[in-house]
């Protein structure tokens, strides 16, 4: 983005502020902060303004006040996103207060406020040039008043209940993990591959990732071609369409998705899997108008990677501090603490186990799909 030097002062705030706009709208990372983590930010960019104060740098204490001022941009940038205030009423906002604070040197027009301040006599005129014992001890008495003026306030920036629910698919919504070892099994066969684990072994689903590539890698020995991803995907989707009707949702999924669109809930479903199928599997159970979005591993990004969550956040309109993720994969936690949601709830009866989950510190972790209303509705 090359642009030409601003040639005064408006202008260069002007470009920078419209640069905090454009990132908080494109930049994955930039959607991704919320107020508290901007705020540690914060706290860290100002100890690094004591530090250059103390080495007495001035070429670092520039640097660092500029990265004090992006932090307090991007603060306001949240609050003009979610309709609370922006830029631009701040600083007037404060212009307004400052004023109003140096009575002494903008002399208020009330004057019976001005005489209370003792800035003018009863006889209206001006007092004498005032001093800092004079400021100090009226400071009090301003902000005193500034209180009690005060409209009330009931705009939150920080939003502490859940307004949306974002779901893995399989292992949560839909019961697909002794089809997982068959299709395996299939691709194995069809490819002349090995995973490196027994297929065999049906007690969990721990040997799965949540990245199906990295299974390919450690079959071949190196990163699989796009080509021989393209061949699996293939294979794994003819034989997904093969035992289409041995799948089924969860019990007690359908009424719990119910309840939470009855709520008022967005609803929304992030997976490695196949868009179409997973929309065709939600029409057969009669719940494919509950969901705001769906994303499939067409949009590209797998998990763990946390960017299809945000992107999801994004598209229903919500803020990570208001959502909730649930899935069933150690790279599900991951993706969802990295997407900074306000809870992650893990459920045990899907692929991974209560031994692969707890190291990864979910929220919370649950056995069975009902739970998972307990957990949400308590937090309204």
């Amino acid at each position: 983005m090359t642009t030409a030097p601003p040639s005064s002062r408006k202008e260069s705030f002007e470009k920078l502020a419209q640069l905090i706009e454009i990132l908080g709208e494109k930049c994955v990372w930039d959607r991704k902060q919320t107020p508290e983590t901007i705020l540690k930010a914060l706290q860290g960019e100002v100890e690094e303004v004591k530090k250059a104060l103390e080495s007495n740098d001035a070429h670092e204490l520039q640097e660092e006040l500029g990265d004090v001022l992006w932090d307090v941009l991007f603060f306001i940038n949240i609050a003009r996103k979610r309709g609370l205030f922006d830029v631009k009423e701040v600083l007037d906002f404060m212009h307004e207060k400052m004023v109003k604070r140096h009575p002494h040197v903008f002399l208020p027009q009330d004057c019976a406020y001005a005489e209370r301040l003792g800035l003018r006599s009863k006889d209206g005129k001006s007092a004498d040039p005032v001093d800092i014992n004079f400021i100090e001890s009226t400071w009090g008495q301003i902000k005193k008043d500034e209180r009690e003026q005060r409209p009330k306030r009931d705009k939150k920036l920080i939003h502490n209940g859940i307004k949306a629910v974002i779901f893995d698919w399989d292992g949560v919504l839909l019961n697909t993990l002794p089809t997982q070892f068959k299709i395996y099994k299939k691709i194995e066969e069809a490819m002349g591959l090995r995973f490196g684990f027994d297929l065999d072994q049906q007690d969990n689903g721990n040997h799965f990732e949540c990245n199906f590539k990295l299974h390919y890698n450690q079959a071949l020995g190196r990163d699989a071609t796009a080509d021989e991803i393209t061949k699996a995907s293939r294979i794994y989707r003819e034989h997904l369409t093969h035992f289409n009707g041995n799948l089924k949702l969860f019990e007690g999924i359908v009424p719990v998705i119910h309840e939470l669109k009855k709520k008022g809930y967005k609803l929304g479903i992030v997976s490695n899997s196949f868009r179409d199928f997973i929309i065709e599997k939600l029409e057969e159970a009669g719940i494919f108008h509950c969901f705001d979005e769906i994303m499939g591993h067409e949009h590209g990004i797998l998990k763990p990677n946390p960017d299809g969550i945000l992107e999801c956040i994004h598209r229903m309109g919500v803020f990570p501090e208001e959502t909730a993720y649930v899935g069933d994969m150690d790279g599900d936690v991951i993706a969802a603490k990295k997407a900074n949601v306000k809870k992650m709830i893990a459920v045990t009866y899907g692929y991974h186990t209560e031994e692969k989950l707890k190291p990864h510190d979910p929220h919370h972790l649950i056995n069975k799909p009902t739970t998972l209303l307990n957990i949400l509705l308590n937090d309204a």
